[in-house]
């Protein structure tokens, strides 16, 4: 019964659900190995206050290093900015608030 009651999925999120020149709250920033190659997920947080996590383009994985992703994780106050569609794929900015 208590098994059933304890969250522990987070939702994923697609780049068209987000709104062109919004900002999300990023909790965390994470670049792994993926079938295509580098591949990175950001842990962010909706407007309706829920924890979402999005995958990003490729070309954003391949500019992260290791030790960017351990500074940004160690930042507070970061936002991932959707700067929208463009060209097959969507562009994504991380800024600080």
């Amino acid at each position: 019964e208590a098994f059933g009651s304890i969250q522990t999925i987070v939702d994923t999120i697609h780049a068209r659900d987000l709104t062109p020149g919004q900002g999300y709250p990023l909790r965390s920033l994470e670049k792994f190995m993926g079938r295509f190659g580098p591949s990175c997920v950001a842990q962010i947080l909706t407007p309706n206050g829920k924890e979402g996590r999005i995958y990003l383009p490729a070309a954003f994985a391949r500019k992260l290093t290791h030790e960017n992703i351990e500074e940004i994780n160690g930042k507070k106050n970061l936002i991932l900015l959707y700067e929208g569609p463009r060209d097959r794929t969507h562009l994504f900015n991380l800024k600080k608030v």
